[in-house]
């Protein structure tokens, strides 16, 4: 049985889209993918039951302004940041984001899918800090 909860991919590099979507997949979660920000906020987004799982080199320059523009279609879903550049400042931004979550990249699969879960538990509850 698939989860009630849907995670919207946004990832610039389409193999690895595809990789983070099977792994979505064979943890049953409902999955969207988007190459772009722009084709993400273009989607009707749900108010619960949904997770947002954004690389930040795709979405480097939303990544602050990124809950603003969810808030603005009336949705505040929880993000959580995939990043191949962990540095202080990245950690810095997913942080000022409101991050659900960050991982560096490779991600530990398991930590990411508990991650989505724990995330989808209350609307956008879980930040880091």
């Amino acid at each position: 049985m698939l989860s009630s909860t849907t995670v919207f991919i946004v990832e610039g590099d389409a193999s690895f889209r595809r990789a983070i979507a099977r792994l979505m997949q064979a943890a049953r979660f409902q999955v969207v993918c988007t190459s772009c920000i722009d084709d993400l906020l273009a989607l009707d987004l749900p108010e619960t039951d949904a997770v947002i799982v954004a690389d930040l080199g795709t979405t480097r320059h939303y990544a602050e302004t990124l809950p603003h523009q969810l808030h603005d279609q009336a949705t505040s879903l929880p993000v959580i940041y995939l990043t191949n550049d962990d540095t202080e400042q990245t950690r810095m931004e997913a942080r000022r984001a409101g991050a659900a979550g960050y991982f560096r990249i490779p991600v530990d699969e398991q930590a990411l899918v508990d991650a989505i879960a724990f995330a989808a538990e209350g609307p956008g509850a879980r930040r880091i800090s």
